[in-house]
C-alpha cells in the first residue's frame, strides 16, 4: 500500500527512470548469478544413449568422394571417415586429424606423419598406403569422376610414400589453401584396390562403408515412409571419443 502511494507521488519521468533502474538491477543480478553458476558448476557428460535426426531427401551414397556438399550423405560420411586434417568449427581453421604436418621453408613440401594407432572399422591398420591409394590411385586417376573434384583440384599434386606412417605432398608452387585439400577423407586400399575406378560409384562399399572416423556404419532399415541408417561409436577411434553411443538418421 505504501509502495502504491509512493509511486503516485512520482512524476512520469521519475517513474520511467525508476523502471529503467529496476531493469538494470534485475539484468545485472541475472548475469552475476549466471557467472556464479558457471564458475562453480562442474559439467559431467553422461556416456551412452542415442541420438535421432531426420533428413528430407535420400542418402545417395556413403562414399565421401561422391557425396554432394551440404547433403545428408556428406553429414553421415563426415562421421564415418577421417582425413589427414579437419576443419575446426570453432576456429574456422584446418587442424591435424589423423596426422601432424611439417611444411618446408619454401612452402612446397608438406610431410605428414600418421598417428601409429589408427585402424579401419574392420580392425585393419590404416597406413600411408591408404593415403597414397586415395590420392594417386583414385583422386588423380583419369577415369575418376567423383563429386569431390568439383570442389578440389588434385592434378598438380605429387604424392609420395616415405615410410608406412609418413607421406609427402609436393606442390609445384606454394599454395596458401593447400591444407584444405588434405581434409579429404581417406579410403581403405585393402577393400577397394581391385575395384575399377571408372565404376567406383557403383560398388557395394558405397552403401556399406568401412571408415576410420568416430562412428562406424551398422545397418540400414527400410520402413514404409522412410529409410533409417544406424551408426555406432567405434571404440577403436584414434581421437577423442564422442559421448553418444548410437546415432539414427
Amino acid at each position: 500500500m505504501a509502495l502504491k502511494k509512493f509511486l503516485h507521488t512520482l512524476r512520469k519521468f521519475e517513474v520511467i527512470t525508476l523502471g529503467f533502474l529496476i531493469m538494470i538491477l534485475g539484468f545485472s543480478g541475472y548475469r552475476i548469478s549466471q557467472a556464479f553458476y558457471l564458475e562453480n558448476t562442474d559439467i559431467q557428460f553422461v556416456e551412452g544413449g542415442s541420438y535421432v535426426e531426420g533428413y528430407q531427401g535420400e542418402v545417395q551414397t556413403l562414399n565421401p568422394l561422391f557425396a554432394q556438399q551440404g547433403s545428408s550423405s556428406q553429414d553421415l560420411t563426415a562421421l564415418i571417415f577421417s582425413g589427414l586434417t579437419r576443419y575446426d568449427t570453432r576456429s574456422g581453421e584446418v587442424v591435424p586429424d589423423m596426422a601432424e604436418v611439417v611444411v618446408s621453408e619454401d612452402g612446397t613440401v608438406y610431410t605428414f606423419s600418421l598417428r601409429d594407432n589408427i585402424t579401419w572399422h574392420d580392425g585393419e591398420p590404416l597406413t600411408a598406403d591408404d593415403v597414397l591409394f586415395t590420392y594417386n590411385d583414385v583422386l588423380k586417376h583419369p577415369e575418376f569422376t567423383g563429386t569431390i573434384l568439383g570442389y578440389n583440384d588434385y592434378s598438380a599434386l605429387t604424392v609420395e610414400k616415405v615410410d608406412d606412417l609418413t607421406i609427402q605432398f609436393i606442390l609445384e608452387e606454394p599454395d596458401g589453401f593447400f591444407l584444405s585439400k588434405t581434409t579429404t577423407p581417406i579410403l581403405p586400399k585393402h577393400l577397394l584396390e581391385n575395384e575399377s575406378v571408372s565404376a567406383l560409384d557403383k560398388v557395394l562399399f558405397n552403401q556399406q562403408p568401412i571408415g576410420s572416423g568416430p562412428y562406424r556404419y551398422v545397418s540400414v532399415s527400410d520402413f514404409p515412409t522412410y529409410r533409417e541408417y544406424t551408426l555406432e561409436l567405434y571404440d577403436g577411434y584414434f581421437g577423442t571419443l564422442p559421448h553418444i553411443r548410437t546415432l539414427f538418421f
